[in-house]
């Protein structure tokens, strides 16, 4: 059986019908034809229906509101019955075959439980990212991201977490995790509390080099408020922390998250801009409620803790990497 015949296929899509007939084509192009596949349409058009039903061995799957990426994913799910399952954005275009190498690599090793492969964007030729890690201060940092292609980018590398873009999952693994998305999550650091899940659960994340899969990158989060992305982020960044951290990490990890969130409201006060302020206030605002006994995230921790086989010594071993002071100068005064 080949490594295309042990896949399934996930893209979910959102009024995207011109940029989801070029990624269909690239993998048609790519593999010879689509493997098993599902599209996801959030908030359904009858458009988008007759598109998906023009591929052969592609299941047409609507929604009649939209879920996000994770609510679309976990939607797909029941409807994933193969070995591994691979999400890739409807915004992205394959170069060649990115999901044979990503395989074979997972069979060879039991205990990795998903890969990225080799994504790049679109408009720059730059690399959009070979994995991420936590700086020593707990934020996220991904390989490799604005960067040329080069030599290092050219082998395996165990990671913290993959991009959300194209990634493949171990079914069995997810299960044992708990599932693969928080519908709550809606879009947004998913992938990341799905790989810190598995870190906690004893699996591994890799980055994997394959054919190039180019990203257009936000083509669909641009249809957003700024300030509405930037409140969904925040909100999950600390649930995932929240839930997957032990207590004393809880503490430390959130005091530095409270003090970037600050000082990322004051510098856009500076310029008179005050979406980030109201963003990280109606965050903060819905994890107070969600923090009372009986709520979500004591639930989830709970949860997450029955999973644990790996110490957060352990993960954070290999998992926090340095950067360097302009990437956090950088977290604080970018434009939101």
């Amino acid at each position: 059986m080949s490594a295309l015949d042990r896949i399934t296929l996930v893209i979910v899509t959102w009024k995207g019908d011109g940029m989801l007939r070029k990624c269909l084509d690239s993998v048609v192009r790519a593999c010879g034809a689509l493997p098993e596949t599902v599209v996801v349409d959030n908030a359904a058009l009858d458009s988008t229906a007759a598109l998906v039903g023009s591929y052969a061995n592609a299941r047409y799957l609507p929604l009649p509101e939209n879920r996000g990426f994770a609510g679309g994913n976990n939607a797909a799910a029941p409807f994933c019955k193969r070995e591994y399952t691979v999400l890739l954005n409807n915004d992205t275009e394959l170069a060649g075959d990115a999901f044979t190498p990503l395989v074979e690599f997972l069979d060879a090793r039991p205990e990795a439980a998903a890969a990225q492969g080799k994504i790049v964007f679109a408009a720059r030729n730059q690399l959009d990212g070979c994995g991420g890690f936590l700086s020593p201060l707990g934020v996220l940092a991904f390989r490799g991201a604005f960067a040329d292609d080069s030599p290092e980018f050219s082998a395996p590398a165990r990671v913290f977490t993959v991009g959300g873009a194209f990634f493949a999952v171990r079914n069995a693994a997810v299960a044992a995790c708990g599932g693969l998305f928080y519908d709550h999550f809606k879009s947004y650091y998913e992938e990341i509390n799905l790989c810190h899940r598995l870190a906690v659960a004893g699996y591994d994340c890799w980055y994997v080099p394959t054919p190039p899969v180019m990203h257009l990158h936000s083509a669909t989060a641009s249809k957003f408020r700024r300030e509405d992305i930037l409140e969904q982020y925040y909100r999950n960044v600390w649930f995932s922390n929240l839930t997957c951290f032990n207590a004393w990490n809880r503490l430390r990890f959130g005091a530095i998250l409270a003090a970037l969130c600050a000082g990322q409201a004051a510098a856009a006060l500076l310029r008179g801009d005050t979406g980030p302020l109201k963003a990280h206030w109606r965050a903060a605002k819905r994890l107070l409620r969600e923090l009372r006994p009986g709520g979500e995230v004591r639930r989830t921790r709970a949860a997450v803790a029955a999973t644990r086989r790996r110490s957060d010594r352990e993960i954070l071993a290999y998992a926090m990497k340095s950067q360097p002071w302009s990437f956090y100068k950088s977290l604080v005064m970018r434009r939101l």
